[in-house]
């Protein structure tokens, strides 16, 4: 069986893919930035509210990716693939707080953040391909809206 692949915007234009592997040791060298970065964030009331779910989502980004190369079946990989889209996103939403509020200076958040960026539109255009493809699998048109997709 062939490992699935993705590709990520700037390999997009080259015609560029990204196999499976890849994306899963990015994923975890992803996790592995937020995990200190976390570490980072100050001991204070603010900060211990934001390293909570920055770390649980940051890591999870990774583990669900992982999850989601196991899928058994077309439907598991597009919900499971939704998961991750998920939490690449809940990671964007905390490192754009900890920007915006100053938290860390600028230099130690943004590159996480344009990581978590990149990841979550990789993820997203992975999920809609699957969708396409699943639709026209299934005898329909494979024109995907935000309404076809039940994540």
């Amino acid at each position: 069986v062939a490992e699935p692949t993705f590709v990520s915007l700037g390999q997009l234009e080259k015609g560029i893919s990204m196999k499976a592997s890849e994306l899963k040791e990015r994923t975890k060298k992803f996790s592995v930035q937020v995990i200190k970065l976390v570490e980072k964030l100050p001991k204070s009331t603010a900060g211990e509210a934001m390293a909570t779910p920055l770390i649980r989502c940051g890591t999870a980004v990774g583990c669900t990716y992982r999850l989601t190369c196991k899928s058994k079946n077309n439907f598991d990989f597009m919900s499971r693939l939704g998961t991750t889209e998920e939490a690449t996103d809940e990671c964007c939403y905390w490192l754009e707080i900890i920007h915006e509020a100053g938290v860390l200076p600028e230099g130690e958040v943004m590159p996480a953040l344009e990581e978590a960026r990149v990841l979550k539109r990789i993820f997203t255009k992975s999920r809609r391909a699957a969708v396409k493809r699943h639709r026209k699998d299934m005898g329909g048109s494979g024109r995907v809206s935000d309404e076809d997709i039940p994540f």
